[in-house]
């Protein structure tokens, strides 16, 4: 018997473990990720919709002010 094997199959094996926990915790990495993006496309579509709606109310406000102007100005004395 050498008297390094035992000590390099220890080893081997210890790195086996190590690898293996690591596999696992970047697993769990890739899934977070995964989750974090899909909410991003949540956030996102949600605030292109208030956008839109700003946008809608926006318009809206300015042709009631512009309505408001034209009747005042020329409203029947």
């Amino acid at each position: 018997m050498q008297p390094g094997h035992d000590f390099t199959l220890q080893i081997v094996m210890e790195m086996q473990r190590t690898l293996g926990e690591m596999f696992g915790k970047l697993d769990r990495v890739v899934a977070d990720v995964k989750s974090h993006g899909e909410k991003l496309d949540i956030i996102r579509s949600q605030i292109s919709f208030v956008k839109g709606a700003l946008w809608v109310l926006g318009g809206l406000m300015a042709i009631a002010i512009t309505g408001i102007t034209v009747y005042l100005r020329y409203l029947p004395k």
